[in-house]
Parts: structure tokens; sequence; C-alpha cells
């Protein structure tokens, strides 16, 4: 039974919807900060929901370049449905100075009312290097689907 209901739950998306309910937030979300130097960066996250857990794979974009400057997974991520929050440790690569780091992310959902999937996500992310801080995101889903991230991109520019 196990099995049958893991299978339904990675194929059937309403199957997955009503599973996770207020905690879904499988999908491709786009958004945008300012590093440290205060360039705009455009964010794209692909957010890989199952039964065993969430993996978040993101990536940052200069408005120029479709090509990533930086890219991170996420090691250890919780979903907290009661307090409309996601939190989330990652590992980093900035891909402009080749160099590699942990962080944090924390995230409040902002939807329709509590028992509901969040439409977009407002929060921050830190970078566990330097004295950068924190990095001010505004996440919103632009689909449910793992996006290519050429289209993301473009999207999250507009």
């Amino acid at each position: 039974m196990a099995f049958v209901y893991r299978l339904i739950l990675n194929h059937w998306e309403l199957a997955k919807k009503f599973t996770f309910g207020p905690e879904y937030v499988q999908g491709t979300w786009i958004g945008r900060y300012s590093n440290s130097a205060k360039e705009l960066r455009l964010t794209v996250e692909h957010f890989e929901q199952t039964i065993d857990g969430l993996v978040v794979r993101g990536y940052a974009f200069t408005d120029q370049s479709a090509t990533p400057v930086v890219d991170w997974t996420s090691k250890a991520a919780s979903v907290n449905a009661s307090l409309g929050e996601l939190t989330f440790s990652y590992n980093c690569n900035n891909n402009e100075n080749n160099t590699k780091f942990e962080g944090l992310a924390d995230f409040k959902f902002e939807r329709k009312h509590a028992s509901s999937a969040p439409e977009f996500l407002n929060g921050y992310s830190a970078d566990l290097i330097g004295t950068h801080g924190r990095f001010r995101n505004r996440e919103r889903l632009m689909s449910r689907k793992h996006e290519p991230l050429p289209k993301a991109w473009a999207e999250a520019k507009k």
C-alpha cells in the first residue's frame, strides 16, 4: 500500500496538493534580491517535495544573463504550516569567484488563509561567510512544475 501511495503522490499533483495541504510548496519559485555589492540578482528555485521531504535547488542570475552566477542546494529543509514558515540550510557555489560556502534561509508564507498553500514567500537568506548579512528576497510561485531555467529567468525579469 505504501508503494502505491508513494507512486500516486509522485505522479498526481492533486494527490500531492491534498496530502501536503498548507505545506504544499512544490514547484518553481521566482524572486529577486540585492547582494552585498547592491547588485540585483534574480532567483529561480525548484522545490522538489515528496513524502520523504523537501529539496530546494536554487539559482541566482544577473538581469543580463541566463547563466547562473550562484547556485545552491538545500541540506535540510523544514516546512511549518502552523507558523507559515519555510527554513532550510544550504550548500552554495559562487560561480563568479569560484567559492563554496553554506548558508541559512528563512521565509514566511503569504497565503489566503492558514489552511491554504503559500503563493508568495517573503524572507531572507544569510551566507555563513564574511559579514555580508542577510539578503532579503520575495518569491512568487511561477508554476507547480519545474520550469526550464531560461524560461523561469525570463519570467523573473518581468
